[in-house]
């Protein structure tokens, strides 16, 4: 539970946090200057959801990848009560305030 908060909280950083995400983005990504990362944060920035629900359309093109049986939808292999447990005790909310 606290690793996914913490988790959930640099996506907040990330998203609200421009100045700072593009120093520590400098420090790990070095060769890149601070105009290309700063591009790369914009693209990137939007397509970030608050709440790090897995994506089924990715998970189905994943599954067809390894060629997985087809008995099972994406959904099955899916648990999201942390992620949901988060964001009905408002932690979401509060961050995001």
């Amino acid at each position: 539970m606290r690793f996914l908060q913490a988790y959930i909280e640099a996506i907040h950083y990330f998203k609200t946090n421009k100045a700072g995400t593009i120093r520590i983005l400098q420090k790990y990504m070095r060769g890149l200057n601070e105009g290309h990362i700063a591009l790369w944060y914009e693209e990137s920035r939007d397509s970030l959801k608050p709440a790090p629900y897995p994506d089924e359309e990715g998970l189905r093109a994943e599954l067809e990848q390894i060629n997985a049986a087809k008995s099972h939808g994406p959904a099955f292999f899916v648990d999201t009560t942390i992620v949901d447990e988060i964001k009905k005790s408002g932690f979401l909310e509060r961050l995001y305030r």
